[in-house]
């Protein structure tokens, strides 16, 4: 093999996400390695039956995303992500697990997973759900999107008065796109944006963009979930 050969399988293996299996059990865990496997962008490095065990593996190797079950023996899913954000910060943590209730989606944000997925997702989201999560984006599955923005909706829960949030600013979040951000998480269209803010659709959408990209973040939906678990709008109750 010439050198110019070895310098683009080296590239090549240099831009691979790659991945951590928590999973305790092995037939599942088998089959998610090897869907991994098929997509060409991922690299299984490591499998871990349980939370601690995954604990221990995320400081030794560092993979770029690990795949968290909740429901594990020793150590929960919840509970080991919160120590892996804590130890290891270039690792995100994709949740993949039949849990859908409140308290285990609830949990395993505040513990710091950067998205939620349930097993029975397709395949190929799986894979996109850890490119996105390695890219910063965050991922979750739509019916875990719905259920966390329907809390944050509600009418006991969302006042009339705004106060904006002093960690808007580590995102450089202007104070109306903090403004525009909590109306987002309340639910708003652009359009009802702009009628409630008195400007136009194309101010909101401009602002939106701009939003998106300082959140590092796909659609307004994320930037919701990101808004509310780094407190970027703060609530009164």
């Amino acid at each position: 093999m010439n050198q110019e050969a070895m310098t683009n399988d080296a590239n090549s293996s240099n831009s691979l996400v790659t991945v951590m299996i928590v999973e305790d059990h092995l037939v599942c865990r088998i089959g998610l390695k090897i869907v991994m496997e098929m997509d060409q962008g991922l690299k299984v490095v490591a499998e871990a039956g349980d939370g601690e065990q995954a604990v221990l593996l995320a400081q030794q190797l560092q993979p770029d995303v690990i795949v968290m079950d909740v429901s594990m023996p020793i150590l929960d899913g919840i509970a080991a992500t919160k120590q892996i954000k804590a130890l290891v910060a270039k690792s995100k943590v994709l949740m993949l697990t039949s849990c859908d209730g409140d308290n285990e989606v609830f949990s395993a944000l505040s513990a710091g997973a950067d998205g939620y997925c349930l097993k029975d997702t397709p395949t190929g989201s799986i894979c996109a759900a850890i490119k996105a999560v390695h890219s910063g984006a965050g991922w979750l599955d739509p019916a875990i999107a719905k259920k966390v923005i329907a809390v944050y909706t509600t009418p006991k829960v969302i006042p009339s008065k705004q106060i904006v949030s002093k960690e808007a600013g580590n995102f450089r979040l202007s104070a109306r796109q903090t403004e525009i951000l909590e109306l987002v998480v309340r639910g708003m269209s652009n359009q009802q944006m702009a009628e409630h803010l008195y400007v136009s659709s194309e101010t909101i959408k401009s602002h939106m963009r701009s939003i998106l990209e300082k959140l590092a973040v796909g659609d307004r939906t994320q930037a919701a979930v990101k808004a509310i678990r780094n407190g970027l709008v703060l609530l009164e109750g």
